[in-house]
């Protein structure tokens, strides 16, 4: 994949204008009540990975994997992480990177297109650094950025940006609810059963 970034979940709520996320802004991935609430904060360093203060990396599409798949949470638990419902990306060779790369590919399948984001139970809700809400409070999801994060754009240029969206962003965001899947239900149980097999393999190979 490449280059690809959201656009921010909190319309109407942040007191900034700006729709998109780019390259080296902070920002708050907003985490359900139901894995510990709160969020996540850093900055978003493109192809959906977001880096804490500390250093700790996130993968966005693994995390909507993890949150939506109680399957991939009990895979995790074997292998021994304590905090199944936010797991680090870790450093590229060890076995922390080797799973994320495993379990993102199934967040791309259900989270990849807006039409079947919105399909999923926890989508991802990426809003502005100094925006005080909930993941439950936010009514909408972050869907995908068309020009790829390259130059920021404003909620009043949402029109000549996706024209495609039709009249505004809210007719949008509730015409995905019914709009036809990209990825059919078949193909996205499929995609986590690779997933899980692949998992198996791994813990098999390292121990």
């Amino acid at each position: 994949m490449g280059s690809f970034t959201w656009l921010r979940a909190d319309k109407n709520i942040s007191g900034n204008g700006q729709a998109n996320i780019c390259y080296g802004e902070k920002i708050k991935v907003l985490i359900p009540n139901e894995f510990g609430g709160g969020c996540i904060e850093g900055e978003y360093l493109d192809y959906g990975l977001v880096e804490e203060a500390d250093g700790n990396q996130y993968d966005l599409y693994e995390l909507v994997a993890i949150w939506n798949s109680s399957e991939l949470r009990n895979k995790l638990a074997e292998f021994g992480y304590q905090n199944v419902n936010l797991k680090a990306v870790g450093e590229e060779g060890t076995i922390d990177s080797k799973i994320s790369n495993i379990i993102r590919s199934y967040g791309i399948i259900i989270a990849c297109y807006d039409e079947d984001q919105a399909k999923i139970k926890f989508p991802l809700k990426l809003v502005d650094k100094k925006t005080q809400i909930t993941y439950e409070e936010c009514e909408y999801f972050s869907i995908g950025d068309p020009n790829q994060g390259f130059e920021e754009w404003y909620w009043e240029e949402f029109n000549e940006v996706m024209p495609w969206a039709g009249s505004c962003y809210e007719n949008y965001m509730e015409e995905l609810k019914t709009k036809p899947r990209y990825f059919s239900e078949e193909e996205t149980r499929n995609e986590l059963e690779d997933t899980l097999k692949k998992l198996d393999e791994l813990k098999k190979e390292s121990k």
